[in-house]
């Protein structure tokens, strides 16, 4: 009880719906939630049109424990309609995770969705945009890769970079060179430094705030967003993204207050935008029967645990 006293309100309304919900004959155990049909550079064809926050995913969200994919292009979703309801935090573009798991970079049918349905259409439709945002996860854990489009400019954020192996992110920067190839060739302004195709430079060791622990990425990579996002327009040129970064990793991190705050953002979300009929996010209440067939058909693109 004293647990569950401490909750925000907004958490302590998600948990007792969820409960409400769990004890309802035959409810499958989820939410449903939708990518609006404006968001042009998600994936928006079935299944991705509509994915499923399982009940024990937030409730494993509430323990700050693993946070599931859906979660975090949940997340994504947020700030893209942050960045469009607010002019000061509107030149950042949010790339959708829904194909950026490393499983996609086993096969050429892998790599083409990243390209075609993620990264491409995330350029294309943001040439207004100064940054893309582009959530990935390599080997069962997220990073933040920050695109400066216009500038052929890569950085990753890893939080995990100073206490893991070094990670080889060739064949993703590959299909990164590609999408931006084509979007130069298809009217994105980019400033090449030489005559050869546009590509970008990498910056694969971005200091950043560094986690502790094993499963707590996905946090991270919500709050390396957010805090870009939100502090975007003092970052002019590549140098002040890696200075923006060294500050991140050497002032102290309260992990329990902006956990807490990431946690409080999620309630709100699923109670008014998913969970709600008039929610930008609301996606119906499927049958546990379709529930069970587009679950299955987007295993095949997207491993949900990550």
């Amino acid at each position: 009880m004293d647990e569950f006293e401490s909750l925000s309100a907004h958490m302590k309304a998600l948990h007792q719906n969820i409960k409400e919900l769990e004890g309802l004959a035959g409810y499958a155990s989820h939410y449903t939630a939708r990518v609006p049909n404006d968001y042009h550079h998600f994936v928006t064809k079935y299944p991705a049109d509509k994915f499923y926050l399982e009940f024990p995913e937030i409730f494993r969200m509430f323990n700050l424990d693993l946070l599931e994919s859906s979660l975090v292009r949940l997340w994504a979703m947020y700030l893209v309609r942050e960045t469009r309801e607010n002019k000061d935090l509107a030149n950042v573009g949010i790339a959708d995770p829904y194909h950026m798991h490393y499983n996609n970079l086993s096969s050429d049918g892998g790599k083409e969705l990243i390209l075609r349905e993620c990264i491409f259409p995330a350029l294309q439709n943001n040439k207004d945009k100064k940054y893309i945002l582009v959530p990935y996860n390599p080997t069962g854990h997220w990073v933040l890769i920050i695109l400066m489009v216009s500038e052929c400019k890569a950085f990753y954020l890893d939080s995990l970079k100073n206490n893991a192996p070094k990670r080889d992110y060739e064949v993703l920067s590959n299909i990164l060179n590609d999408a931006l190839f084509e979007h130069s060739f298809k009217g994105g302004i980019v400033k090449k430094k030489n005559k050869g195709p546009a590509r970008f430079k990498h910056y694969t060791e971005v200091s950043c705030t560094q986690q502790q622990d094993s499963v707590s990425c996905g946090y991270y990579l919500c709050y390396h967003m957010e805090i870009f996002v939100r502090r975007h327009r003092h970052l002019n040129k590549g140098v002040d993204i890696q200075l923006f970064g060294t500050h991140m990793e050497s002032n102290p991190f309260d992990r329990k207050t902006e956990f807490t705050r990431i946690q409080d953002i999620f309630a709100r979300i699923i109670n008014t935008e998913v969970a709600s009929e008039s929610g930008v996010f609301y996606g119906g209440d499927d049958s546990p029967e379709v529930h069970d067939s587009r679950t299955k058909s987007a295993a095949t693109h997207l491993n949900k645990h990550a």
